[in-house]
């Protein structure tokens, strides 16, 4: 089967969280510990974490993830290729991928002497974040996905700026 996708930044500001409706991060909070449990047993090198450990996790972990500072979660959610674009939301679909924006976060963040890199621009000319925890479902990969999660968390971090 075909799937159309769409990808959505979670909820995470204070305010944000006010406009959402209550029902909804809690949703997304067990539909992303599915999905983060699939693919932690799918890729177990991919990851610093490992199934043992957030398998434990109860929702209330699961949940405030989410309310992390300095964490965006983007989710890539497949839709049937017969759904009229106007209902391709963070609610309905399949959750099929998931990529976290860290940051922003300063240049000493970033220096990493030892390495030999050249130092990152000042605080003041730029933003920087880390994009980690990138993953796309098996049945799912091949179909752009990971790039699709990839331009969501630059766009909104450009939004940012």
């Amino acid at each position: 089967m075909t799937f159309q996708y769409s990808i959505h930044r979670v909820p995470s500001s204070a305010t944000e969280i006010a406009r959402t409706p209550p029902t909804l991060l809690p949703y997304l909070a067990g539909k992303f510990s599915a999905l983060r449990l699939s693919a932690l047993v799918e890729s177990p090198n991919s990851f610093a974490s490992t199934f043992e450990a957030e398998s434990l996790y109860s929702g209330s972990v699961w949940l405030s993830r989410f309310s992390r500072p300095k964490v965006h979660y983007f989710l890539a959610v497949a839709h049937s290729p017969s759904a009229p674009p106007e209902s391709h939301t963070i609610d309905t679909g399949l959750l099929v991928g998931s990529v976290q924006l860290y940051g922003p976060s300063p240049a000493s963040f970033f220096t990493l002497p030892v390495g030999g890199a050249p130092p990152p621009l000042p605080d003041a000319q730029e933003l920087k974040y880390q994009m980690i925890a990138l993953y796309s479902s098996s049945l799912h990969r091949r179909k752009g996905l990971a790039k699709m999660l990839v331009h969501g968390a630059i766009e909104s971090a450009r939004k940012q700026a």
